[in-house]
């Protein structure tokens, strides 16, 4: 259960590479989300920083893919259960619609500390 799992206001971090597409309408292909039946959850990202990698990409300029870096750290700002039965793999009527998650990054700025330079207080 998503909801119960990304309770919101939770700050998660992706610990491994991740990628995303900025084209919704890539989560409906078939090497993605699909249509198919059973259980599966789209992130939807509130990005702040990434790096474009649609040059680099199998999908190129179809998917318009995004690589966030390890230990990206995120807020979730919402959770929808849309799964009827994670079990049913067949039939996606009785399946249900993908859980959503929505999440914004959080970018946090690294302390500066001045360094005194000898002969300098």
């Amino acid at each position: 259960d998503p909801v119960a799992y990304f309770k919101t206001g939770a700050t998660i971090l992706w610990y491994e590479f991740k990628s995303t597409s900025t084209r919704n309408e890539v989560m409906g292909h078939p090497k993605f989300c699909g249509h198919e039946a059973g259980p599966r959850t789209i992130f939807t990202v509130d990005a702040a920083r990434g790096y474009r990698i649609a040059d680099f990409s199998v999908f190129g300029e179809v998917e318009e893919e995004v690589l966030f870096p390890p230990l990206t750290k995120l807020r979730v700002t919402a959770a929808t259960k849309l799964i009827n039965d994670p079990s049913e793999t067949i039939n996606v009527a009785l399946s249900g619609h993908p859980d959503t998650i929505i999440v914004e990054q959080i970018v946090e700025t690294p302390a500066v500390q001045e360094i005194p330079r000898e002969g300098h207080t």
